[in-house]
């Protein structure tokens, strides 16, 4: 499992690539979207620079820092 620990208040972007398993957030208002057959993209706050997640086969967590 890959466990991504976030501040709240901080402005990113999560782009997940070959990718199998599940992906969630505890983040309140950040949801992951599939955007491809292996692929997920989450906004945090407004967006800005990108955490990059590549080919993992377990579980990824998006959770408060």
């Amino acid at each position: 499992m890959v466990k991504l620990y976030v501040d709240e208040e901080l402005s990113v972007d999560v782009k997940v690539s070959g990718h199998s398993g599940s992906v969630s957030s505890e983040l309140p208002n950040v949801k992951f979207t599939k955007t491809g057959e292996a692929d997920y993209f989450a906004r945090i706050r407004v967006g800005g620079p990108t955490i990059n997640v590549e080919g993992n086969s377990g579980n990824i967590l998006l959770g408060r820092y």
